[in-house]
């Protein structure tokens, strides 16, 4: 047959144009001019997709603007220059001026060309300019547009069969006298040999190939739907975290696509009619949900003012961010009971207000214990997490925490599994094409899609039965036609980026590929409806397939993820070159300072010397009291036992008579110790002021640290960490230095973000840094087996492991750093669990983190005579401190 249909024609080039890429390519290109054309700025995407706006249509599916913005990022074409705002690669930025100028000479030359073809017919007078102008926009182009993928032929010199539309001959016989001869003015243009005009054709081809892959025309389209008996109302039943989306109730990427969607679905309701509905299992799972998400607010409260810092810090995330959103939006609390309340017991109202309707049916097989299909499918399903989780453990998981988890994955997919089954019930036996599909699950939830592309391939169905909000926008997008207007900015505004050399052999590639279709279906056997509803069938399949598959969806939030870490790095790299640059120039302000100026320090020391010195004299006066006492109760006793009377008394009970006589002498060795130490404390306080910086630490830390000689250094001791914290925390002036404790990396990151003065151990405790392996290798000690070692320690800290996990979870309660002020931090939802993985981990360095070596039996280095003042000599132990307090 011969196939005369433009609208075939059309439907042809745009499933070939969208297999081949051509929108993505088209979309980058454009992105590009936006930068180029600007002359480079920095912008958002959000700023980038407000451009796309002004040009009508073309900014309705700004997932795909999303997508190839991010494409573009991750191929280094745009190079982050602040915080979300990107610009082109100076080789980029380079190389679309050159093309730039390329183009314009090509549009000179072309044009030049034209003129010279048309001196012949041409009056005297006549504006160049304009003319130029009206034959490219109202001869050219829609000839172009009216040929398609043929105009390939043409101007490639392979065929001269030129369809010509005369519609605009009038008006060039009017305004410029040319009428017989016009013709063969288009055809010595568009069939001429000159470099210059292929070139600025194919580049008016390649533009038309971009519009024809956005969407199909509004009178093609028309004529497509009449003939493809497309099924035109759609069930669609949704799942909870599409609900919540609907509902704006938790704070989630797919939110902007559930309003494009509602917003398209009133675009075509002429042609397809698409009602949500929702099965009571899901009703009941969402309200459980719900129920959840108020109690845990209830419980875990925030202020107004911890909500806006932790919010803007995507510290949290899903429903609890959406409520407090909300809150901040009134400035004011909401009562969790009043937010939550009507969508536990009005949800069916409000969904009705939604355009959601209860498909109130029993299921009451699916969920009997004795029906296989579902109850197989929760135990593979179960087992393959299982085994995906136990993967992700390196397989050690506590048989307790194994059966926890396995039941919680049993309870939350039994759901997914029911509804699964109970709508793939609803369709027939055998689908092999997509528009006369009626029931379809719209969800989410990357496990079910992921679930129903297993079953889709276990059965061996061609058609999926889940969507993503994605997947429906692109299936319904279809029947969206494109408009003048659009057609027109894309002529006028985005001709440019498709002159791009790259372009070239993709064009001819992709050219010939719609020839080939449209040969073929010329051919066939087929009548006009057959034709379009196969043509149509693999459009509709094609934007599944092609626009978000799982796996593309996999990779698109995989590079979010990728990219949001990115952003991470790049932010915590900028502060901490920033906290550098502020901590050099308070060094040097306190090397300065003057001791007037740091009065308050130096009255707080001499304050507190002042002070243990008057605790050491009077605690000499007292040791002195007893030692004087204590000698006079010998002197009396060995009086008392030469005398007559006493002489055969028991000797225990003469000296236990004369002892009750005197204060306890026990204390004095404790005195003792306790001068001492006073002693010690104040002979830490002795330095110069004006010039000494001071760091707070754990006052059983101070004299190993004193010991290692810092210059111009002092280490002053607090009762514990908690001080340590409040010393630095209230004074800027101070620095800190404390144990690890139970601190996961992240906690550490973020109090450093907090307070870049106060510092936190690598490892547990300070031990960790004396009695380390490396350490006492490096003083290369004679029978010293490092491995042996690490063994012993390994073996200990299992043995001890119960006892370990007994005491993080309220060690970790007491934290200072875990009040929620300003300089406090939120801890890791999963802190006790990271800290658990540290200390199962095979790497000594990570069970250092969790295990104290205080805690570690030392009867192994009993042989080596190992000193604490010796470990803390050695080279290994000077520079990891150094390191920490240069940092």
């Amino acid at each position: 047959m011969e196939l005369k249909n433009k609208e075939i024609n059309s439907l042809v080039e745009h499933i070939q144009l969208n297999k081949s890429g051509w929108l993505q390519e088209g979309l980058k290109c454009i992105i590009k001019q936006i930068y180029g054309k600007r002359g480079n700025p920095a912008l958002s995407i959000e700023e980038i997709k407000e451009i796309f706006k002004r040009y009508d249509e073309i900014s309705v599916r700004t997932h795909e603007i999303e997508k190839v913005y991010n494409t573009l990022i991750s191929s280094n074409i745009l190079i982050k220059v602040e915080k979300y705002k990107y610009k082109l690669s100076e080789n980029s930025y380079n190389k679309f001026m050159e093309e730039n100028e390329t183009f314009e000479l090509i549009e000179k030359e072309t044009k030049k060309f034209f003129i010279i073809i048309l001196e012949k017919v041409l009056h005297n007078n006549i504006n160049k300019d304009k003319l130029w102008n009206d034959f490219i926009e109202l001869l050219v182009q829609p000839l172009i547009s009216k040929m398609g993928a043929k105009s390939f032929e043409i101007i490639t010199g392979s065929s001269k069969e030129i369809e010509y539309d005369d519609n605009n001959n009038d008006y060039f016989k009017k305004h410029y006298g040319i009428d017989q001869e016009l013709h063969q003015v288009i055809a010595d243009f568009l069939t001429n040999k000159n470099s210059f005009v292929r070139k600025y054709l194919l580049n008016l081809l390649k533009t038309y190939y971009f519009i024809e892959a956005t969407r199909l025309p509004a009178s093609d389209l028309n004529k497509i739907y009449e003939l493809s008996k497309v099924q035109s109302k759609l069930k669609i039943f949704i799942d909870t975290n599409f609900l919540l989306s609907l509902f704006d109730l938790h704070d989630n990427p797919s939110n902007e696509a559930a309003k494009s969607l509602t917003n398209l679905l009133d675009e075509i309701k002429n042609k397809i009619s698409v009602k949500f509905y929702v099965l009571l299992i899901t009703i009941k799972e969402f309200q459980n949900l719900i129920e959840n998400y108020k109690d845990y607010l209830r419980k875990k409260p925030l202020s107004l003012s911890n909500a806006r810092i932790l919010i803007d810090r995507d510290e949290i995330s899903g429903i609890p961010k959406k409520y407090y959103q909300k809150c901040i939006e009134i400035d004011k609390l909401i009562d969790v009971d009043d937010y939550f309340d009507p969508y536990i017991n009005n949800l069916i109202v409000i969904s009705r207000n939604n355009n959601i309707e209860l498909q109130n049916e029993k299921l009451d097989k699916y969920q009997q214990t004795n029906n296989m299909s579902v109850n197989d499918d929760i135990i593979a399903q179960v087992e393959y997490r299982i085994n995906k989780y136990k993967k992700a453990k390196n397989g050690k998981i506590d048989k307790n925490e194994l059966e926890q988890i396995k039941e919680n994955i049993a309870r939350r997919f039994k759901h997914d599994c029911i509804l699964w089954h109970a709508i793939n019930d609803k369709r027939p036996q055998y689908i092999d094409s997509i528009k006369d599909i009626k029931n379809w699950i719209l969800t989410l939830d990357f496990h079910f899609l992921s679930y129903d592309r297993y079953k889709t391939n276990s059965l061996q169905k061609k058609i999926s039965l889940c969507l993503h909000p994605n997947d429906l926008i692109s299936l319904l997008y279809f029947w969206v036609p494109r408009s003048e207007k659009f057609e027109k900015a894309v002529l006028e505004n985005f001709r440019l980026p498709f002159s791009f050399k790259d372009f070239d052999k993709k064009a001819e590639q992709v050219s010939v590929a719609i020839l080939s279709a449209l040969s073929y279906y010329e051919n066939a056997d087929l009548d006009k409806k057959t034709i379009t509803e196969l043509l149509t069938n693999q459009a509709l399949r094609n934007k599944i397939k092609t626009d978000s598959s799982i796996e593309e969806n996999a990779k698109i939030i995989k590079d979010e993820i990728f990219e949001r870490y990115k952003l991470k790095q790049t932010e915590l790299e900028e502060k901490n070159s920033e906290n550098q640059e502020i901590k050099k120039e308070l060094n040097k302000i306190k090397n300065k300072m003057s001791i007037l100026e740091k009065k308050d320090l130096y009255q707080e020391i001499k304050k507190g010397k002042e002070s243990i010195s008057e605790k050491i004299t009077d605690k000499s006066k007292y040791l002195t009291k007893l030692i004087n006492l204590k000698d006079k109760a010998e002197e009396e006793y060995e009086i008392e036992s030469k005398k007559f009377i006493n002489i055969f008394k028991n000797k225990i009970k003469l000296e236990k008579e004369i002892l009750n006589r005197y204060p306890s002498f026990d204390e004095i060795d404790d005195i003792g110790e306790e001068i001492k130490n006073l002693e010690n404390r104040l002979d830490s306080l002795q330095f110069n002021i004006g010039t000494t910086t001071v760091f707070f630490c754990e006052n059983r830390n101070a004299k190993c640290f004193n010991n290692l000689g810092f210059e111009n250094i002092r280490f002053l001791g607090e009762k514990d960490s908690r001080g340590v914290f409040i010393k630095v925390a209230t004074n800027s002036n101070y620095f800190g230095i404390r144990d690890r404790d139970f601190l996961t990396d992240d906690e550490i990151l973020r109090l450093k973000q907090k307070l870049p003065d106060y510092i936190i151990l690598e490892y547990y405790c300070f031990e960790n840094y004396l009695y380390h392996p490396d350490n006492i290798e490096s003083l290369k000690i004679e029978g010293f087996n490092k491995e042996k070692y690490v063994d012993e320690i390994k073996k200990q800290m299992k043995e001890q492991r119960d006892s370990i996990v007994l005491k993080l979870k309220n060690s970790r309660k007491s934290y200072q750093e875990f009040i929620t002020d300003e300089n406090g931090i939120i801890p890791d939802k999963n802190g006790e669990k990271i800290i658990i993985k540290y200390l199962d981990s095979d790497n000594i360095e990570n069970n250092l983190k969790a295990y104290s070596l205080k805690e570690f039996n030392k009867s192994f280095l009993e042989k080596f005579n190992l000193s604490p003042l010796q470990l803390t000599k050695t080279k290994w132990f000077i520079n990891r401190i150094k390191k920490l307090i240069d940092t």
